[in-house]
């Protein structure tokens, strides 16, 4: 069966919850005279571009990432994520 997008992204949003990620939208910060836009840091989110997908974490304000998962088909994409959410889970347990 084929990988959808929609089904990489809700196991993104699984992860998400799971690590307690505040996942929102760019937030934009008016100081005085300038203005600037905040990435959410901690959030997980997927990366589709050159024929595949990468799980990248935000780690700072100006929106940098670390790669957590390398690009993959969506099929490998789709293993790798189970495969990443079953380690959370046991690590909560």
């Amino acid at each position: 069966m084929r990988t959808s997008r929609k089904c990489l992204e809700s196991l993104v949003s699984a992860i998400n919850g799971l690590t307690g990620a505040q996942v929102t939208e760019w937030r934009t910060v008016h100081d005085g005279t300038s203005t600037r836009n905040i990435a959410p840091v901690g959030a997980y989110m997927l990366d589709h571009s050159f024929g595949g997908y990468e799980l990248r974490r935000i780690v700072n304000e100006s929106g940098a990432v670390d790669v957590i998962l390398p690009r993959s088909t969506s099929g490998e994409m789709e293993e790798l994520l189970r495969a990443f959410l079953k380690g959370l889970c046991a690590q909560i347990a």
